[in-house]
């Protein structure tokens, strides 16, 4: 059992290498799960099973995970990655630690800011304007016939048919948040590389500015590489990063 910071019980999948000398922990995006959209985790995850030990978890109010949606922020998603983290160090204290984190809920790994790790991919970068950010997140819930009101709840209906509900502290919470900044701080605790997809269909045109002090690598694929061929692409180099 693992608990989050508010003792929240989290589903989550332990699987593979359980001699590895080290494991990789998977952080789904915003109102995703642990398999991710397309089954990308879950995908990328059995590529990598001969050299890690793998942990994919949905965060609180996600999937099985404990707690209700209309909770959901960032601080709270933090306290999700921290709970597992601690729970990693408590039972795997000798295993070097990798994260891999897809799309918005890079924001939740940079507000963790973990010590000690030793590599980080996130295969998508958000853009560095948060309030524009957000705004390409409601385009992108309307496209999928839903309605949004930032003023009251937005009942947020998923390709699963579950309904989600968002509360108006999120959007606050969201346009607020300082992504450059804690990024920046992250990047010095752990070797970060960030993908950055030329055909995202979310942010649409890819950011022209870049943090200096961070590695970027373009290819071209879509948001969530639903495409095969671009997720063996995504693979191939994920490899590439964390086996040497």
């Amino acid at each position: 059992m693992i608990k989050n910071k508010f003792w929240e019980k989290l589903d989550y999948i332990l699987e593979w290498n359980k001699n590895s000398s080290e494991i990789i922990i998977f952080v789904h995006w915003f109102l995703s799960d642990l398999n991710e959209w397309f089954d990308l985790f879950k995908d990328i995850s059995k590529e990598l099973k001969q050299d890690f030990l793998i942990l994919r978890f949905s965060q609180s109010g996600c999937w099985k995970s404990q707690w209700e949606e209309k909770e959901l922020n960032i601080k709270k998603s933090a306290g999700d990655l921290e709970g597992i983290l601690e729970f990693v160090q408590k039972n795997f204290s000798s295993k070097k630690i990798n994260i891999i984190a897809h799309s918005m809920w890079n924001y939740i790994t940079s507000l963790a800011n973990p010590k000690n790790i030793k590599n980080t991919i996130f295969t998508w970068i958000p853009k560095l304007d948060t309030k524009k950010m957000v705004e390409k997140l409601i385009w992108r819930i309307k496209a999928w016939w839903n309605k949004i009101n930032k003023n009251w709840i937005t009942y947020y209906k998923r390709t699963s048919w579950k309904i989600n509900e968002l509360w108006p502290s999120l959007w606050e919470e969201l346009e607020k948040f300082d992504f450059v900044s804690n990024i920046k701080n992250y990047s010095k605790n752990t070797n970060l590389i960030i993908f950055k997809p030329l055909q995202d269909e979310v942010v649409w045109k890819i950011e022209k500015e870049k943090i200096k002090e961070l590695n970027y690598l373009e290819i071209n694929w879509d948001h969530n590489f639903s495409k095969k061929e671009d997720k063996k692409i995504l693979i191939q180099n994920i490899k590439n990063i964390l086996i040497k």
